[in-house]
């Protein structure tokens, strides 16, 4: 009996031991698999412009998450102390191996090249009092730090914060970037998301009938996140290119950045396994709608369905980005352009292997590393005849208020300038100043003016135009372009009418004197002729003998007058003095 005992005592040892394991594994599996979330969104900002869908954004995300298997922390409207316990609160739940996705909807703003979370309470500071911001906001760097402390094995940070600074004010020294948020540098297991990417701003709203209740980044976010058995960073890809599209027929240029730093691909949402092979269905269910489309359904109606797709088609149709395309086709399986789109797509790729790509601006090795990272694909660009990208390019250099001249085709010196002035006024350094596709993407890129408007002296700058400056009714303007004080009509006549008969008088008495001058001189000259006439016939009489020294010279008399000598003849003294004459 009690070697039967004993070995009945080892079975069943092994046995508890073999169920202690299998539970260890499970609740190890468990542990791992565990998803937390802290979703934050701020609306209603005390000294600063409220915001309309941040709330919105983080009531979607959380719900997308949830369906997702994350334990959400949900956040709305919080002052600084509550944030600060939240964050707290949140990283104290985390544990090692935990997947920890941070959702923030609301202001930030660029200082000193870190990206601060504003709360709802954030004071708006003096001219240029940047420290009392960092003070009072969270500086995101310091929340990658703390949720990264925690050991957490994937952290994901979503940031909808790409607004325009909301401390910029007009005539004082601003505080931060003027728009859009700096690039941060993911550490190891990190993947961060930005709704635009650098310096650039997101939309809340395609427009004044976009009555979604989320941005537009956080829309096309949860609609992607809900697809089975794509990595985050195709998720991530995807949703640059939809925004992007949608952004433009907004007249706006929004593509959103992601910085991957995970060692290994991340899928949030498995994909289904493969049901067994079914036997061939009839063929009326062939056109049964796709998962996309009756998901799509269940919350739009068919008119929006028909308004969604002819705007993406109308953003992505003269797209030359072959990915736009390839997300058209991929969004809209069944749509009304899918012929036309795959066609575009085909011709589009044909056109690329003609046509390699150049640089367009010359930049430092960091800044196209970093690029590169955030961005590892390369956008093509289709062929096109010289002249016809010389006259595009001259089109949107006239339409950002850098003239270019006449946009003829025709590349000379103007365009060169004003390609130059765009360059210059943009602080990036081109690497030719001659057309290029890249030069023409780069352009078309910006929806406002870039140079700024030049008027000449006579008029001035309103908006965006040039009127022509006014001055008061006692004024008027001169030909230098300022104003100067106006003189009557009528006395202004009566003056010139004095300066003319002044000048005909000194015209007229000019004349009189210069005439008077004339006949002055000739009658000198003709009296000296007169003189020298007779003084060289005297000279060629004869003399008589034993004449004086004063014979045949005119001498001058005790009284004043003036005779002539005849050398003893007996002439009349008045005879003699009209020779001397």
């Amino acid at each position: 009996m009690p070697p039967m005992i004993g070995r009945i005592g080892k079975n069943n040892l092994i046995a508890l031991l073999v169920v202690a394991l299998l539970a260890l594994l499970q609740s190890d599996r468990a542990h791992a698999e565990r998803r937390l979330a802290l979703v934050i969104g701020i609306n209603d900002y005390g000294f600063l412009p409220k915001l309309e869908k941040a709330v919105g954004d983080a009531t979607a995300m959380s719900a997308a998450l949830e369906a997702l298997g994350f334990e959400v922390t949900k956040l709305t409207n919080p002052n600084r102390r509550d944030l600060n316990v939240t964050i707290a609160d949140f990283a104290s739940k985390v544990t090692r191996d935990d997947l920890v996705l941070v959702h923030f909807s609301g202001h930030g703003v660029e200082i000193d090249g870190d990206n601060y979370l504003l709360p709802a309470d954030v004071p708006k500071p003096k001219s240029g009092r940047k420290d009392a911001v960092k003070y009072e906001s969270i500086g995101f760097r310091r929340l990658i730090s703390q949720i990264s402390d925690t050991g957490a094995r994937t952290r994901i940070f979503v940031l909808d914060a790409c607004r325009d600074n909301p401390f910029e004010q007009a005539g004082s020294r601003a505080i931060g970037s003027t728009r859009g948020l700096a690039r941060t540098e993911a550490p190891a297991g990190t993947f961060i998301m930005y709704s635009a990417g650098y310096r650039q701003t997101a939309l809340d709203t395609l427009g004044p009938d976009d009555a979604w209740p989320t941005s537009v980044y956080t829309r096309v976010l949860i609609n992607k996140l809900n697809e089975a058995g794509k990595p985050i960073s195709q998720i991530a890809r995807d949703v640059r290119n939809e925004v992007r599209a949608l952004a433009r027929t907004a007249g706006h240029n929004q593509r959103p950045a992601y910085y991957d730093e995970l060692s290994a691909g991340l899928i949030l949402k498995e994909a289904p396994k493969k049901p067994e092979p079914a036997p061939a269905q009839p063929v009326q269910e062939a056109t049964a709608p796709q998962p996309d489309q009756q998901r799509s359904s269940d919350t739009l109606s068919a008119s929006q369905l028909l308004t969604l797709d002819l705007a993406y088609w109308n953003a992505v149709k003269d797209s030359t980005d072959p990915d736009e395309l390839r997300s058209y086709i991929k969004q809209y399986p069944k749509g009304r352009f899918i012929f036309l789109a795959t066609v575009r797509l085909r011709n589009l790729q044909n056109l690329l292997k003609k046509q390699p790509r150049r640089a367009l601006f010359v930049r430092n090795p960091v800044e196209e590393e970093a690029e590169d990272k955030a961005d590892p694909e390369i956008d093509e660009l289709p062929v096109m005849s010289k002249r016809d990208l010389a006259q595009n390019i001259q089109k949107e250099l006239l339409r950002l208020g850098c003239d270019p001249g006449r946009p003829d085709g025709s590349w000379g010196r103007n365009s060169k300038r004003a390609l130059g002035a765009y360059s210059r006024h943009q602080n990036r350094r081109l690497a030719s100043l001659n057309p290029s596709p890249e030069i023409l993407q780069d352009l078309q890129g910006h929806s406002a003016r870039v140079c700024p408007l030049i008027c000449d002296r006579l008029h001035e700058v309103r908006g965006d135009r040039c009127v022509k400056k006014t001055c008061s009714r006692s004024e008027r303007l001169n030909s230098e372009g300022r104003c100067v004080a106006r003189v009557d009509a009528k006395k202004k006549k009566n003056e010139a009418r004095k300066k003319r008969d002044a000048q005909k008088k000194r015209d007229a008495r000019r004349k009189t004197e210069t005439r008077k001058k004339n006949e002055a001189r000739r009658k000198k000259e003709a009296r000296k002729k007169t003189k020298r006439q007779r003084q060289a016939k005297l000279a060629r009489s004869p003399k008589p003998r034993g004449s004086s020294k004063r014979c045949g010279r005119c001498m001058k008399s005790k009284w004043g007058t003036e005779f002539f000598h005849l050398c003893g003849s007996a002439y009349a003294r008045s005879s003699s003095q009209r020779l001397c004459k």
